[in-house]
């Protein structure tokens, strides 16, 4: 019974416990919902005030950034103003010199048509046509005098008439004169012009001059005693002279001792010709009666040479698709050939180089070509002949562009040009276009280029002006220029660059005046053989010894042998030019030489530049705009530069131009882009 009871009371117990528990719970779960509540209204009133404060922060920030704003529009609308009225006073102003200089200019313009009108008054009342007027009307008034029996005052009148015959006479022959002198001029020009189109068309184009060594020594001489020189400059200027003296005497010698003779003989047949059997060619009597002679011997024999009897032959090509026994694909494989760059095209790259060779090179025009082709049993279409041309040029432009690189990377440029004539349909005529050459003087490779893809360049034309030799020469960062005496390559020295001009242009001016003065002309060419023989010396030097002069001890040379002849030269121009009309020819050689003396002796301090520019270099080009006298459009004019440049490269290096560009078409296409350069004639080696 206890233990019942003591059960019973431990249930209480628990219950009371539980019944604790569940209010405490109760009680916990009620603080916890109060706490959320108030949490709750705490967060929102903080949320509240948060969001009040920032509102009015940004009204206050609205506030100061309108009031800035508003100064900001105020400070922009006062510069205005003041803008506007500095531009108002400005034009004011402006307005005001106009007027100033526009009645500036009208006065003047009133000043000098009254000035004309009063020297036109004056000449015509002071021409003989007038005096003469004026002398009749005082012949005829004493006249009249006279008879009406006026004496005095008709003498007086006559005495008028004779002083006005006195000046008409003086002023006619003052207008004769001028009239003489003007015509004599016009008449000296026409008689120049007719002079060099004579030498031109009909006469050696030569400038070769030859003196005597019996006739140089008195005129050297000569000039020694004519120029005002201290005894220094006249020892070195007898030391140069001797030297030179000297070396051509040595050469005279060698030539002497060596035994040659003019001319070189008959050059034998070439042992690699093919040779064609022999022919037989016995005494009339011995056909028909053979059986009756006997040969005695055939040492009598004559060789000559015959063209091939047929030029053009039929060569065919066959392209098998093999495929190897042990790819289980059975891929085709080809000559790569079988797709080259003509490989549709029926005319071979030999005949293709053969094309461009006789135009380029020979100088043949394409009309020609096909008249001789169809000669030869080939006939051909214009339009496939400048297919082949067009297309070949396409081709191997790239090299053309890289070799246009490697020129304009030279240190020392030489530049040249000429103009060619371009058919213009819609004209009708030819238009003057010009290639200009520049050719690297380290390698002697050069690059044309023409001047149509110029156009696009504001202010300029057609012609070689000099916006478009700085658009040509704009990747150049060499440091000497030689080129002749035209104004648009005088940038280059205001660039600081060295200048050199042409000693050609200037030696063959003495030589144009050798007819017109031949006394001062002679000394002229005279000292510029002189001054080639210095470097004839230095070549000459080279030869002997087998190797180069350095840099140093060519200038040397140049200074201590050279210099003081143009030094001498350029005194003696100085003295003589004086007495000279300026429109004689000798006058306008030695005005050219003072004028670029500097630029004409810069090469003595550059070991590697030469004395002038070798014009030789553009012969092909001017050789064959003489053949076939014009191009037909702008871009025949690009297509001569590509292969004028190519085939220029090839005549430097002593390669054959047609097996070279044989070689390019059948391998271009097959050549990697970064290995095109192996393809230029400067790197091409003929196998």
């Amino acid at each position: 019974m206890d233990s019942t009871h003591k059960k019973t009371e431990k249930g209480l117990t628990l219950e009371e416990k539980y019944v604790n528990l569940t209010d405490q719970l109760s009680s916990v779960t009620e603080r916890l919902d109060h706490a959320e509540h108030d949490l709750d209204f705490e967060r929102i009133s903080r949320e509240d005030i948060i969001r009040a404060e920032i509102e009015r922060r940004m009204a206050e920030e609205r506030k100061k950034l309108e009031e800035e704003y508003a100064e900001k529009v105020r400070q922009v609308e006062r510069e205005k103003r003041n803008h506007e009225e500095m531009l108002r006073k400005k034009m004011e102003r402006h307005e005001a010199d106009l007027k100033a200089s526009y009645a500036n200019m009208t006065q003047k313009v009133i000043a000098d048509a009254c000035r004309q009108i009063e020297e036109a008054r004056q000449k015509a009342e002071s021409n003989g046509i007038a005096k003469m007027a004026a002398m009749m009307d005082s012949f005829i008034k004493a006249f009249i005098e006279m008879t009406e029996g006026n004496i005095p005052e008709g003498q007086t009148l006559l005495k008028q008439y004779q002083d006005a015959a006195k000046e008409a006479e003086a002023n006619l022959k003052e207008e004769l004169k001028v009239a003489l002198d003007k015509a004599e001029k016009k008449a000296g020009k026409k008689s120049q012009h007719i002079e060099s189109l004579v030498r031109m068309l009909f006469t050696q184009k030569s400038e070769r001059f030859i003196m005597k060594e019996e006739e140089r020594e008195p005129l050297l001489q000569s000039v020694i005693e004519s120029l005002e020189l201290t005894d220094k400059e006249k020892e070195d200027f007898k030391d140069c002279n001797k030297r030179i003296r000297e070396y051509r005497q040595r050469k005279q010698d060698a030539k002497l001792l060596r035994g040659e003779k003019k001319g070189h003989g008959r050059n034998p047949i070439p042992d690699t010709m093919p040779e064609l059997p022999a022919i037989y060619v016995y005494p009339e009597c011995y056909y028909g009666h053979e059986e009756e002679y006997r040969i005695v011997h055939t040492d009598d024999v004559k060789e000559v040479i015959m063209p091939a009897p047929a030029k053009y032959f039929i060569q065919q090509y066959i392209f098998p698709s093999i495929v190897r026994k042990d790819d289980p694909y059975d891929k085709l494989l080809k000559h790569p050939r079988s797709q080259g760059v003509t490989w549709k095209s029926p005319y071979s790259e030999e005949l293709r180089s053969q094309i461009l060779t006789e135009k380029y090179v020979f100088h043949i025009p394409a009309n020609r070509q096909i008249k001789r082709f169809k000669m030869d049993g080939l006939e051909m279409a214009a339009s496939t002949m400048d297919d082949i041309i067009e297309g070949t040029c396409d081709i191997i432009e790239p090299l053309y562009r890289l070799q246009h690189q490697r020129v304009m990377k030279a240190m020392l440029l030489a530049a040249d040009g000429s103009p060619i004539p371009v058919l213009d349909n819609e004209k009708h005529k030819t238009v003057k276009q010009y290639m200009i050459e520049y050719r690297s003087i380290d390698t002697g490779i050069p690059v044309f280029l023409s001047t149509p893809p110029m156009e696009g360049i504001k202010g300029v034309s057609n012609g070689r002006g000099r916006k478009i030799i700085e658009a040509n020469l704009s990747e150049w960062t060499g440091q000497a220029l030689m080129c002749d005496a035209y104004a648009g390559y005088d940038w280059v020295k205001k660039a600081g660059r060295v200048l050199c001009r042409c000693d050609a242009h200037a030696r063959r001016k003495f030589e144009s005046a050798l007819k017109e003065n031949p006394k001062l002309a002679k000394v002229g060419m005279m000292l510029h053989q002189q001054i080639y023989a210095v470097e004839e010396m230095i070549k000459a030097h080279e030869k002997e010894t087998g190797q180069k002069m350095t840099a140093d001890e060519k200038v040397q040379f140049r200074n201590d042998n050279a210099r003081p002849l143009w030094d001498t030269l350029r005194l003696w121009c100085a003295k003589e030019i004086i007495d000279l009309t300026q429109e004689t020819k000798i006058y306008e050689a030695m005005n050219y030489l003072l004028r670029h003396y500097d630029e004409l002796t810069a090469y003595l301090d550059i070991a590697d530049m030469p004395l002038d520019n070798t014009e030789r270099s553009i012969r092909d080009m001017v050789m064959g705009k003489k053949a076939y006298l014009y191009c037909r459009n702008y871009e025949s004019v690009d297509r001569a530069c590509i292969m004028y440049s190519l085939f220029g490269a090839c005549k430097v290096l002593g390669k054959n131009p047609e097996r070279w560009l044989t070689y390019v078409l059948k391998h271009i296409d097959t050549t990697p882009k970064e290995d095109l350069h192996k393809l230029l004639p400067e790197e091409w080696e003929e196998t």
